[in-house]
């Protein structure tokens, strides 16, 4: 077994800037869940700019990206009283990977007011190709 690793990085005043300028992108990335965790724990866009970061990476460790009709909506960041503790996934990749890539998901991610960043590991059986990525 392998472990695929995906890393990310967000400038949050980027992010900022573009949720501004952009009416209606902040739903096309983030759910109501996340929306609503950034807004409670009173950090906003350096929490919602690690919640870009984590789904970021995890396209990243999976070798997927943004193709095939798959949106970052797909990804919820899942979060605990210690922060971000996982994923949930939905739509497309859901239906690719099922239950077993959330669960089998490692996430650390982190901000301050100026950057975010997480990095995703999934464990990985055999040799991965797009049509065949299996995680345990």
């Amino acid at each position: 077994m392998s472990i695929r690793i995906g890393v990310d990085i967000v400038d949050v005043d980027r992010l900022r800037r573009t949720i501004d300028l952009q009416p209606g992108i902040a739903e096309d990335l983030f759910s109501d869940a996340e929306m609503a965790a950034s807004r409670l724990q009173g950090h906003g866009y350096p929490f919602l700019s690690a919640c870009l970061a984590v789904k970021e990476a995890f396209l990243k460790a999976t070798g997927t990206g943004l193709r095939d009709g798959i949106l970052f909506r797909d990804i919820e960041i899942i979060t605990d009283a210690a922060g971000i503790s996982g994923i949930r996934l939905q739509g497309i990749l859901r239906a690719r990977f099922g239950d077993s890539a959330a669960s089998a998901c490692r996430v650390s991610a982190a901000f301050t007011q100026q950057v975010a960043c997480a990095v995703v590991a999934l464990p990985q059986e055999g040799r991965r190709t797009d049509e065949s990525f299996r995680v345990v």
